[in-house]
């Protein structure tokens, strides 16, 4: 589930991220970073993906702590 949602964000700050981004104030930067998560939270299944954590769990202690399956959004299969 973390490893989901840090990508959903990192996508979005590359995207977003300003030319000169040293040049970005806190203020700004904090401006972005709530622009993100309202973006994230309207496009994503951010809902979905936290109702699956325990599901995903489980699937973790069957695989004896191998390797499970990514989550994968439904709108992107």
């Amino acid at each position: 589930m973390h490893e989901t949602a840090v990508a959903w964000v990192r996508r979005r700050e590359t995207v977003s991220q300003p030319l000169r981004p040293w040049k970005e104030t806190p203020a700004e930067y904090a401006a972005r970073l709530r622009s993100i998560c309202q973006y994230i939270n309207a496009n994503f299944d951010v809902e979905g993906l936290c109702r699956k954590f325990l599901e995903r769990v489980q699937l973790v202690v069957d695989a004896e702590g191998g390797r499970i399956k990514p989550y994968i959004h439904p709108m992107c299969q």
